[in-house]
């Protein structure tokens, strides 16, 4: 669910929902499986993405708001995940 749509905001408690559980035990299991919270996970997508993107898109506004960034600000400010290869897409 997160991988196919990383720029919409998925909330814990729709994963919940989704799963018949509780968000905490969301949280726990996702961690326990791919090593990041899912919020963590979202934006290590999100900035591989964005990654790709400006390879051919010259404006990091437009790139921003593409893979689901308020804003630029709001994208220039996720650098602890811009290193981390956990979520490869």
């Amino acid at each position: 669910m997160i991988e196919s749509s990383p720029e919409d905001k998925i909330p814990l408690t729709f994963l919940a929902s989704q799963s018949n559980t509780t968000p905490t035990s969301v949280l726990r299991a996702f961690r326990r499986n791919h090593g990041v919270t899912p919020h963590a996970f979202q934006m290590i997508l999100r900035v591989n993405r964005a990654k790709k993107l400006l390879l051919r898109m010259s404006s990091l506004a437009a790139v921003a708001n593409e893979v689901g960034f308020y804003d630029q600000s709001h994208f220039s400010a996720i650098r602890p995940y811009a290193s981390s290869g956990r979520a490869d897409s």
